[in-house]
């Protein structure tokens, strides 16, 4: 094979190398990003293996910190900006798994899960994290859609009850490990945003199915009660929950476009005092993605991408404002 082959071979052959970053995360003083880089296929078995990163905005050269065969992903910085959070498959393929640790460190597991866990998230004291953890047998909402697998092996024949699996809210004691359920009792929570110690919303549904996805509401909810006061029910499906910096509303993309993970619709701003709705951008309808944008922490909570000033103007970087943030959409 000559160089220039090696250089130009089948674009099939080449596109097995690519690696993917996503899941972009900047550290709380704006100083640092972390993320995921995906690779596009598993060298061994079927889940593709992705390695944690992490950027110092001064010096722009990517320091890999995990590495193996694995799967880390879903980075999250502690509040105090010393500790990562994420998730893994090093034990069990394909059975996310939450761990944190010191940038240089090695990985702390921080709870076995009987689910596999697909968010986690800080409270802001430092002491617990939020994770949303889906039981085994639920359908997959990632592009394989293959079910959700437990830390066992699955049984052959394996026997699902209808309506059995659901996806919960967890809460995880670090000092200790012990594992609280703090979700809705017989809902089905998609996605959450917020703090422990504050407020935390969430899309939840009755319906612990894949169709409960799609007749999704946005909820706040009460972890110390374990209820969900329904704030807005919608006419689509929503996605991609965001809490405002100040706590007082939330934005979320409602769209009929498409699944799980590549929803497209119109931006709604959810007002908690009096649950109206607005629509900052009417008539667009091609967003995928909505995050807020506080002034007073640079470089954290912005959306990226192509998008859309408050006055309508297009924009490639996060607008900003003061007090209670700035809603920043990109489009797909």
């Amino acid at each position: 094979m000559t160089e220039t082959q090696g250089l130009y071979g089948p674009i099939d052959v080449r596109l097995l190398d690519v690696r993917t970053p996503a899941e972009l995360t900047f550290s709380p003083d704006g100083s640092r990003v972390a993320f995921a880089l995906h690779a596009t296929v598993a060298d061994v078995g079927s889940y593709p293996p992705s390695d944690l990163y992490f950027v110092d905005r001064n010096s722009g050269a990517p320091i890999r910190i995990t590495s193996g065969t694995w799967s880390d992903r879903s980075p999250a910085w502690s509040p105090d900006g010393t500790r990562l959070a994420f998730l893994s498959d090093r034990i069990t393929p394909g059975h996310q798994l939450p761990y944190t640790m010191a940038v240089g460190a090695e990985p702390v597991l921080t709870a076995n899960l009987h689910g596999s866990a697909e968010v986690v998230s800080w409270s802001r004291s430092g002491d617990r994290l939020l994770v949303l953890g889906a039981d085994p047998g639920c359908y997959g909402l990632d592009w394989s859609a293959r079910a959700v697998r437990g830390a066992e092996l699955t049984p052959d024949p394996s026997v699902v009850q209808p309506g059995g699996a659901h996806r919960r809210l967890l809460e995880i004691d670090l000092a200790s490990g012990d594992v609280t359920e703090v979700g809705p009792p017989g809902m089905s929570v998609w996605e959450f945003d917020g703090d422990p110690d504050g407020i935390v919303v969430a899309l939840v549904s009755k319906d612990p199915s894949t169709a409960g996805w799609y007749r999704s509401v946005v909820a706040r909810l009460d972890l110390a009660e374990r209820t969900a006061q329904t704030l807005y029910r919608p006419t689509w499906s929503l996605e991609g929950l965001a809490l405002s910096p100040d706590g007082r509303r939330a934005a979320v993309v409602e769209g009929y476009s498409s699944d799980p993970g590549l929803l497209s619709g119109s931006v709604m701003i959810v007002e908690f005092a009096d649950g109206t709705t607005t629509d900052p951008w009417p008539g667009l309808q091609t967003i995928g993605l909505v995050e807020w944008i506080d002034a007073g922490r640079s470089g954290t909570r912005a959306a990226t991408g192509p998008g859309r000033r408050a006055d309508g103007s297009r924009s490639t970087e996060p607008s900003t404002s003061g007090g209670a943030g700035t809603c920043s959409s990109a489009t797909r």
